[in-house]
């Protein structure tokens, strides 16, 4: 009976604390002030018909019908899905995680809503980032993605990828690859279009080739793109070289390739110059810096420059053990008293007791209108532009003021939802 007692108690702890779903909204957008926000890139993102909106998930939802629009999310945890309309207009759609490519269809023979497009296989607890193109000339949608956190955390950010990343403190200023605070040096740099911040990147492939970049402050990151073949760079910091070397994978873009150590706090000049092969790529996403006057130096670091992932420490595995054995322990006296208690009570209906909130509504997710047309709605045609998004009341760092940044649908508003 005993060992019954713990087994059970073990099942229920271990589904009780199953890591719950984070839906992240589709309007969940990125903006300076949300920079962990989903990225839209290509030409202008529209907010689905208004009329249909309370069909979708937060009543929002957002809309493309053109080549090559798509959008990019970096987060950490283990399975990943993706929510949108399925419709008659919708067309091919290329998707990419963590750089491997897989076709995804959201043809349907009517509209119907809230469905999931695709699902993650199970994930490390590494960083991972979502690409996803549309590769015709029909809709592409985003209603919203489900992240199942990785074990014992409820916090979603990667470490390491996007403006957004945990190791870039909250008031850090993003400089993209056309702020005129960079200088390019050498023939072979090019601009790249395509999943980047701001729609573009900067990437050349002569060695000798560099960038240079002049900011006031204590601290700054350098971001860059995998591309087919990543090239060593070499960085400068006020003329003395303090990094050789290049990214190790090639599955991400908007990667933190190098954080710098802290520096005094004044004018300093990074220079970024191509050390590799001829024909391997070097390139720049973009880079963040703290302003002067700063208290919010990251010291937490490698030797090489790369962003320290947390760890937990064994006192602390070792108090977790202790603390779940007891729970057990506690627990299984508590359903003997339970039980003993049930046994002498008389019947009663205890259906109020339940919880009818549900954190995430992922069951029974599809919609479909009550009342029926004799066509297929047309919502090719039934979009209509953005309306002003909300506005968040706190500040979370900026863009440079040279930093020619504005992207059609990147007015987010702060709409995690947890």
């Amino acid at each position: 009976m005993a060992s019954f007692l713990i087994l059970f108690l073990l099942a229920h702890t271990i589904y009780a604390t199953a890591q719950q779903p984070i839906v992240v909204d589709d309007s969940f957008e990125y903006s300076p002030q949300n920079p962990s926000g989903i990225q839209y890139f290509g030409s202008a993102w529209l907010t689905n018909n208004t009329n249909y909106n309370y069909l979708r998930y937060n009543a929002t939802s957002h809309a493309a019908r053109s080549r090559d629009n798509g959008f990019i999310f970096a987060f950490r945890g283990s399975s990943i899905s993706w929510y949108a309309d399925r419709g008659r207009y919708s067309g091919p759609i290329t998707l990419k995680l963590d750089g491997a490519t897989t076709s995804v269809s959201n043809y349907a023979p009517s509209i119907i809503f809230q469905q999931e497009l695709w699902r993650s296989p199970t994930l490390d607890d590494g960083d991972h980032q979502l690409v996803v193109t549309n590769t015709g000339s029909d809709l592409i949608g985003v209603d919203s993605l489900a992240i199942i956190p990785s074990s014992g955390s409820k916090d979603i950010r990667p470490i390491g990828l996007g403006p957004g990343a945990l190791s870039i403190p909250s008031d850090a200023i993003l400089v993209d690859d056309t702020d005129s605070s960079v200088q390019y040096s050498g023939l072979g740099w090019q601009q790249i279009t395509g999943s980047f911040m701001g729609g573009s990147a900067r990437a050349t492939s002569n060695p000798g080739d560099s960038c240079t970049f002049v900011f006031t402050g204590p601290q700054f990151w350098y971001f860059v793109n995998d591309l087919d073949q990543n090239a060593a760079v070499n960085i400068e910091v006020d003329g003395k070289k303090l990094y050789t070397g290049a990214s190790d994978t090639h599955k991400f873009v908007q990667k933190m390739l190098w954080m710098s150590p802290p520096l005094n706090d004044g004018q300093h000049t990074v220079k970024i110059t191509h050390a590799g092969s001829s024909g391997a790529s070097a390139s720049l996403e973009f880079f963040m810096y703290l302003p002067s006057g700063s208290n919010s130096v990251n010291n937490s670091s490698n030797s090489d420059g790369s962003p320290k992932p947390k760890s937990i420490s064994a006192a602390a595995i070792a108090g977790g053990i202790v603390g779940g054995v007891a729970c057990l322990a506690l627990l299984a006296g508590a359903l003997f008293w339970y039980l003993c208690r049930k046994k002498s009570e008389p019947m009663e209906d205890k259906g109020a007791l339940y919880p009818v909130y549900q954190a995430v509504p992922l069951e029974e997710a599809t919609h479909i209108p009550s009342w029926s047309y004799s066509t297929p709605f047309d919502y090719r045609n039934n979009m209509v532009d953005s309306p002003p998004a909300y506005q968040p009341s706190f500040s979370r760092g900026g863009v440079s003021e040279r930093t020619n940044h504005v992207v059609p649908g990147y007015t987010g508003s702060p709409e995690a939802h947890f």
